[in-house]
């Protein structure tokens, strides 16, 4: 009985660290205030029009220990030319998971439109 209890428990944690979705929630306005938004960033999903302007967020999914990154941008769509920044995962631990991060923070915008996992 303790051994299926146990069979279960690891093979929960090992889907959540290596099929987990990374998101973040993206503010409106600064110190993770106004309007939210839940965002996958995997697979280019919040590299669309459906993405609200943003300036302030918290980083909320399970980084691979290889260095993944989040990468954000001033518009949608992704493009290298509107690339403002990227913060990286540490050995499979949390992207610095509920601290609260703006924009201008990090770039010299106060919005992002564009988040990105790689």
């Amino acid at each position: 009985m303790h051994y299926s209890k146990l069979l279960i428990a690891a093979a929960a944690v090992f889907i959540q660290g290596s099929l987990a979705e990374v998101r973040i929630l993206a503010y409106s306005g600064p110190d993770c205030t106004g309007n939210v938004q839940d965002l996958a960033v995997d697979n280019n999903a919040a590299c669309d029009n459906s993405t609200n302007r943003f300036q302030s967020y918290k980083e909320n999914g399970w980084g691979k220990s290889n260095g993944q990154r989040i990468a954000f941008y001033s518009e949608p769509g992704c493009t290298s030319q509107s690339f403002l920044y990227d913060t990286y995962s540490y050995d499979g631990d949390f992207f610095h998971s509920h601290q609260c991060y703006n924009i201008d923070g990090h770039s010299a915008v106060r919005y992002a439109q564009g988040a990105n996992l790689y």
